[in-house]
């Protein structure tokens, strides 16, 4: 049974986000309350702040896992669509097989460094990508010249690990 009501813990709540705002680290409010960190996150959970998110997040029974996957993969799908939807070296169509390859060096970021920004800021890379599998992606980043330089190592190296 709790020692605390449940304003108590609301309230409680409220002073730790204060401190964890001002000191914009759980471990620095830990230390500044005399707390450990499991106590510090169970009471933030009885927060207002917290019990907002939590209800936005589990919307027709999703778990928050789920609905951030799903958001993510209704992105990729949107920019795969965007891209004509099939790779352009093989003609692959499965999503979970397509990958975004930026053919020249006008990248700004990674897409999968910012596939949880709205789709207007994920459009503008994506329109700067070509559509491939994994298959033709990894081809296109191999470098064969270095494959052939290396390709002696490569064989002597297979003998010394043995069959």
């Amino acid at each position: 049974m709790s020692k605390f009501t449940k304003q108590e813990w609301r309230d409680r709540a409220a002073k730790f986000l204060r401190v964890w705002r001002k000191t914009e680290s759980a471990k620095h409010a830990c230390k500044e309350l005399g707390v450990s960190k499991a106590i510090f996150h169970r009471t933030l959970r009885h927060s207002k702040v917290f019990q907002k998110r939590k209800e936005r997040n589990n919307t027709d029974g999703y778990t928050t896992n789920e609905y951030y996957w799903a958001l993510r993969y209704a992105k990729k799908i949107k920019g795969v669509r965007l891209l004509g939807g099939r790779c352009i070296e093989c003609g692959e169509t499965n999503i979970f097989k397509l990958d975004f390859h930026h053919p020249d060096d006008n990248k700004e970021t990674e897409i999968g460094d910012i596939r949880m920004n709205s789709w207007d800021i994920i459009k503008t890379e994506v329109v700067k990508c070509q559509l491939l599998c994994r298959n033709c992606h990894q081809v296109k980043h191999v470098s064969t010249e270095y494959y052939e330089k290396t390709k002696g190592l490569i064989e002597w190296l297979i003998k010394r690990m043995g069959e």
